[in-house]
């Protein structure tokens, strides 16, 4: 990969060569299907959520615009995350919410409880639930902390307590 902030770049010869992609953005923030091969998604940081061609999927570099709500503000780990074992399942974390995406990008749907969102991951899904756990460390209900839900968003438990900070 290039220098940061330099631009996507890619290796057709597993890794001893690279080059830089072409299309002009230098921050972009990428994230592969954890199904299909041949998809990739890529959040614009520089730009945010302000701009209206933000979000970008699959190889023919399609776009879509994310709900205007989303705020602008953008911090450097909002990343896109995929999930494990389900083709086309996007998370993104932004500072005005976090959002989710089962189409591959095509539509996103705003979590409401979420007031903000900075760094979310996944986990081994809880005793008979489908979904994998999904982890967040942002602002629910008002409060910030470190968050848990085992119902893909749908509610959150903090597993941390105001003692219990992390410098995130």
């Amino acid at each position: 990969m290039g220098a940061h902030g330099a631009g996507p770049s890619y290796s057709r010869d597993a890794g001893a060569t690279w080059t830089l992609s072409t299309g002009g953005v230098s921050n972009l923030f990428i994230a592969s299907d954890r199904v299909n091969a041949s998809k990739f998604y890529g959040f614009d940081g520089a730009t945010g959520p302000s701009t209206s061609a933000r979000w970008r999927s699959d190889v023919r570099g399609s776009a879509t615009a994310l709900p205007p709500d989303a705020g602008s503000t953008v911090t450097n780990e909002a990343r896109p995350r995929t999930v494990a074992g389900r083709e086309g399942d996007l998370w993104l974390p932004l500072a005005g919410g976090l959002y989710h995406s089962t189409d591959s990008g095509a539509s996103f749907a705003r979590l409401g409880t979420v007031g903000s969102s900075y760094l979310v991951g996944f986990g081994s899904a809880a005793p008979n639930a489908a979904y994998p756990a999904v982890y967040l460390v942002g602002t629910v209900g008002g409060v910030y902390g470190i968050f848990r839900s085992n119902d893909a968003g749908v509610t959150w438990t903090r597993i941390n307590d105001n003692n219990h900070q992390s410098a995130c």
